[in-house]
């Protein structure tokens, strides 16, 4: 049985940044939210143009701002306060990763982790993020393996621990 992955790295601020983007395009429904503001802005238009200011133009337009400014401060906002208020994101990280279980160390973090601490694993292109709650995740950067071959060893140890799932734990049904 093949040693440990062991992985040594500091987050970037917009690694983060882009992993937590990533996570709300997948847990977000961000689409519909954009093709909703789009409908809205269209109808309190249509109707401003024909009937001139109403109640419904201006409810479809401030709609249609509402949803926009949601998507905005879920992608842009929000992601650089979590990362601004969190110390440890900006420490070094260690993590150990076997079949037994996850060593995980930072300057104030030294704790053994059983697998079952997390429920679901996603992919993408930079990042596998690790869930262990609806929006409590582990972020492990492709760019801290020493090759692929060590990223795909930790993808099988994934696949045998925890469940895949293309869209993580949201609390929707």
């Amino acid at each position: 049985m093949p040693g440990p992955i062991t992985l040594k790295f500091r987050y970037t601020k917009d690694e983060y940044l882009r992993a937590i983007r990533f996570h709300l395009q997948k847990t977000m429904r961000i689409k519909l939210d954009l093709v909703v503001a789009a409908v809205c802005g269209l109808a309190g238009s249509y109707v401003l143009w024909v009937e001139g200011v109403s109640w419904v133009s201006l409810g479809g337009l401030l709609g249609c701002l509402g949803l926009l400014l949601i998507v905005f401060m879920a992608l842009v906002v929000v992601p650089s306060q979590v990362y601004r208020g969190s110390e440890k994101l900006k420490q070094d990280y260690n993590i150990s990763f076997n079949d037994e279980g996850i060593h995980f160390q930072t300057l104030s973090i030294d704790s053994r982790l059983q697998w079952e601490l997390y429920k679901k694993w996603i992919e993408g292109p930079e990042f596998f993020i690790l869930y262990h709650g609806k929006r409590e995740f582990s972020v492990i950067p492709k760019r801290v393996f020493e090759n692929d071959d060590e990223q795909k060893r930790f993808k099988d140890l994934l696949s045998r621990r925890v469940r895949q799932g293309g869209t993580p734990m949201t609390g929707r049904k």
